[in-house]
């Protein structure tokens, strides 16, 4: 079994809510972002559009994808370092984003100025360790592992980690609609493009960061796996369900607990019938033990498709539901498919408090 990590603090901008309170209680209250984007009638060949814009900053058709992202993560990042209470030069900056096959003119080849701009954005500096992968909506929980292996080697006092994405562009809305992917007429089974950003701090157990809460929550152990080229939503082939079933069973094991101690369920799915049918085989796999009821909570049905933030969103949603004692339970998987083929799950626990809290 792996060492456990602390919830810290969690800062959000989604379409609902420009916090992770505000955007975690608009999610409860079944509040959505959606609205009709005039930015798509831009395109060559106009097709109306519902879309999840963040009300932060100049809309997304006067505003340059990388600027866009840079200030979504910056703002994002500030609410959860003054919710952790954090020190930033001790504090590792783990960036995830879009998956390598979403191209851009504007992006590729720029992960490191992206960390510099986010930074010079805030007007600080992480540790030198920070780093940004392109992993898509699993991503997060691949950065989430890396935050356990940096705190249990000593190299930084806490970690910063999460997830910035934006599909309101013309080249994802170009690339996604051409192979019928985005929800519009004569396309039922697709998904909202959405944006946002989401991060998380966690640290070591047994460290008080912040003062007035103490631990926020904890993550018990994350599992990762690869589902087979042959059969992800890019490929011609069908959903098997294999890849995330590896990645939930890799999860359990990492926590060292029962499948039948899990009470409910956060999944990125986001309306695409792959998805749907992913889940579907995995989990009929996965969950074997007889429940009256295995509740599923779906952001996306707030705050639309968000890629690479969508990670730390789920972890956030499921340790404040828990904090705040409206969760149907003490223990929540959370499921991550990106498009390319990672597959992850992620276990959250509500806090124990400490002594030193009380």
């Amino acid at each position: 079994m792996s060492a456990r990590l602390n919830l810290l603090g969690f800062g959000a901008v989604t379409a609902v809510g420009l916090t992770a309170a505000q955007t975690c209680a608009a999610i409860r209250a079944s509040i959505t972002g959606f609205a009709d984007s005039g930015f798509f009638h831009h395109n060559p060949a106009p097709v109306p559009l519902i879309a999840a814009q963040v009300p932060l900053g100049p809309p997304p058709e006067e505003d340059e994808t990388f600027d866009r992202l840079a200030r979504l993560a910056a703002a994002a990042i500030q609410g959860c370092l003054a919710d952790s209470g954090v020190d930033p030069n001790q504090t590792a900056f783990l960036l995830n984003w879009r998956e390598p096959f979403r191209t851009d003119a504007d992006l590729d080849g720029r992960d490191t100025s992206l960390l510099a701009a986010i930074e010079e954005t805030l007007g600080l500096r992480f540790h030198r360790v920070s780093r940004a992968i392109r992993g898509g909506k699993a991503g997060g929980f691949m950065m989430i592992q890396e935050s356990r292996e940096l705190l249990t080697s000593g190299v930084v006092s806490a970690c910063v980690t999460g997830g910035v994405d934006s599909y309101l562009n013309a080249d994802d809305v170009i690339r996604f609609e051409k192979v019928y992917r985005i929800k519009r007429e004569g396309v039922i089974r697709g998904f909202i493009p959405g944006e946002g950003a989401a991060f998380i701090a966690v640290g070591s157990p047994g460290r008080i960061w912040n003062r007035n809460t103490g631990a926020r929550g904890e993550i018990l152990g994350v599992g990762l796996a690869t589902e087979d080229p042959s059969v992800t939503v890019l490929s011609d082939g069908h959903p098997t369900g294999r890849g995330l079933q590896r990645a939930l069973e890799a999860t359990i094991q990492d926590a060292g607990i029962e499948e039948s101690l899990i009470d409910f369920r956060v999944s990125d799915q986001n309306g695409e019938a792959y998805q749907s049918n992913e889940a579907t085989l995995a989990l009929s796999r996965f969950y074997r033990t007889h429940r009256e009821e295995c509740p599923l909570w779906l952001p996306a049905a707030s705050v639309g498709e968000i890629g690479a933030a969508a990670g730390p969103l789920q972890v956030m949603m499921a340790a404040i539901a828990m904090e705040k004692g409206y969760a149907p339970g003490a223990l929540a998987m959370c499921e991550g498919s990106s498009d390319e083929g990672l597959r992850a799950g992620c276990l959250i626990a509500r806090a124990v408090p400490s002594p030193q809290s009380l």
